[in-house]
């Protein structure tokens, strides 16, 4: 009976440790594929392009990619400057805005 109890304690034991890796591993993403966001950023649109230079401080990096009535906006962050927007026509690969946040607190001198 003793054994029957132990086996008990030893299987519930490991469920939980089982259980405990589960959601850490989920919470911290590891069934994601990092190779599904270089691959959907090359083909949006359901079109491949080319690399394109987002002309960026070092140390930006790109946030999140979206497709947005036909341009593509790919939200920056860090490299030293507030986080912003890109946005770019994919039938070119031109980068045909950027919309940015002043964090400063103070208006641009153009409006």
């Amino acid at each position: 009976m003793n054994a029957a109890k132990m086996l008990v304690w030893v299987m519930s034991g490991m469920l939980l440790a089982l259980l405990a890796i589960l959601v850490i591993g989920l919470s911290l993403g590891w069934h994601k594929n990092d190779n599904s966001v270089t691959q959907s950023a090359s083909f949006i649109s359901g079109r491949a392009f080319d690399l394109v230079d987002l002309r960026q401080p070092s140390g930006t990096s790109v946030a999140d990619v979206t497709e947005i009535q036909g341009w593509i906006a790919v939200t920056l962050a860090g490299g030293g400057v507030p986080d912003r927007v890109v946005l770019i026509n994919p039938e070119s690969g031109e980068i045909v805005g950027e919309i940015a946040v002043n964090s400063g607190g103070a208006r641009p001198s153009s409006l």
